[in-house]
Parts: C-alpha cells; sequence; structure tokens
C-alpha cells in the first residue's frame, strides 16, 4: 500500500510534532491517530532514527478524506471574498503567528499581561 506525506507537516509527522501543530497534548493525538489508523486514514511507520518514535503517513484513503475535507464550501465561500494574493498573505501570516506562538511555548517566554 502507498502512503503519502501528511501534507501539513510533510515526512516527520511523529505524534509529537502532530500534537504541537495542533497545539494540543501528546496522549490526546495520540489516542486520535489510533482511532484514525484503525480507520485507515493514516499508517504509522516505525521511524529508524534515534528516537524510534512512529512517523504517521496517509493512507490513500485518509488523503481522499483530507482532499474532501479542503472542499468544504463555507470556507471557499468565505475566503471568496479575498484575491488570490491576499489568501496567499493570509496564510503567510497565520503561519507566521503558529510559529511564533509555538516557539513562545517551546521556551515558556509566554508574555503575560499586567493586571
Amino acid at each position: 500500500m502507498s502512503c503519502f506525506d501528511i501534507p501539513a507537516i510533510g515526512d516527520k509527522a511523529t505524534a509529537a510534532e502532530i500534537a504541537r501543530y495542533l497545539f494540543r497534548e501528546t496522549h490526546s493525538t495520540y489516542e486520535l491517530l489510533v482511532r484514525m489508523e484503525k480507520e485507515g486514514l493514516i499508517k504509522g511507520h516505525k521511524n529508524k532514527g534515534k528516537t524510534g518514535q512512529a512517523v504517521y503517513k496517509l493512507t490513500p484513503k485518509g488523503l481522499r478524506a483530507y482532499h474532501n475535507s479542503l472542499k468544504r464550501e463555507s470556507i471557499h465561500g468565505t475566503l471568496s471574498a479575498l484575491t488570490s494574493e491576499e489568501r496567499d498573505q493570509l496564510k503567510s501570516y497565520l503561519r507566521k503567528l503558529r510559529d511564533t506562538a509555538l516557539g513562545l511555548l517551546a521556551t515558556k517566554e509566554l508574555p503575560f499581561p499586567s493586571l
């Protein structure tokens, strides 16, 4: 069976990496991955690296589900108010904010507002 990298994460889609991407705890993400694997949406492959963690990839069924999720009319209807260039800018801004938030969470340098 051929498998495909998870589009948003790539070839390093471990439970921990997916949890960081989703802003969820690793244990709850792992439980979700187990259910997805039982449904035939993903397949875990042993990583030959140092950690030995499983790397998850989409099965053909999972890839179809992913592509179907991109077809949600409400999202496309809302985003249709933006030009292609504006959608690209929005995507870039959202990624930058997500990456900054992840960086702050990783270093625990969260700015707390003064009361």
